[in-house]
């Protein structure tokens, strides 16, 4: 799952719109976020990931290979 999948999951869960996120991060506009989380390759940081996701109330995890979530936890891999 790339960067702009990540977020774009996790704005759906929320029901967040790229303006309301725009808002949040202080962008100008709303096309900002577009071009981010469309971008074809990879190269967003991960800083930016990983504020986004606290923004939204999610948290980057990293974990084993094969790891397992505890029962119930709602959890989105990044491969």
């Amino acid at each position: 799952m790339k960067f702009g999948e990540i977020v774009k999951a996790v704005m759906k869960k929320k029901g967040w719109t790229q303006k309301q996120l725009a808002a949040a991060l202080n962008y100008k506009s709303q096309s900002g976020i577009a071009e981010m989380l469309n971008r074809p390759d990879t190269s967003t940081s991960t800083d930016k990931l990983v504020a986004i996701c606290r923004l939204l109330n999610y948290e980057v995890v990293i974990r084993p290979v094969g790891g397992q979530s505890k029962k119930g936890e709602e959890y989105i891999e990044y491969i």
